[in-house]
């Protein structure tokens, strides 16, 4: 297990997406692989940051787009699962609205 997810799980919990040590290497998965879509706009890849970073993300994300986030919520860690099992990242998940809160938040985290 790498540096980065050895870190104490229950430092990390998010109301948006449960356990974030769990959640977030299912979301840079399914982010690498994503499809043009009007979620991430193609497939984003990055090295990981720390959970200390994501935290704040997901901090950031639930106050700049919380209107955004009540109509389209972030996948959970099956919704993704299920998602990547299908080898296309978008097969049935909703695209989010224009702006996606998913594509912002992704940038965030990752300074890009």
């Amino acid at each position: 297990m790498s540096e980065l997810y050895s870190e104490s799980r229950a430092s990390y919990w998010h109301d948006l997406v449960g356990d974030v040590a769990l959640w977030y290497p299912t979301f840079m998965a399914y982010a690498a692989a994503a499809p043009n879509s009007g979620e991430l706009h193609g497939p984003h890849t990055a090295e990981p940051v720390g959970l200390d970073r994501v935290m704040d993300g997901l901090d950031w994300l639930a106050v700049s787009h919380a209107e955004q986030l009540a109509k389209n919520p972030l996948p959970t860690v099956d919704e993704m699962r299920a998602a990547l099992d299908t080898r296309n990242a978008i097969t049935g998940i909703e695209p989010r609205d224009d702006g996606s809160p998913m594509h912002n938040f992704w940038h965030w985290c990752h300074g890009s």
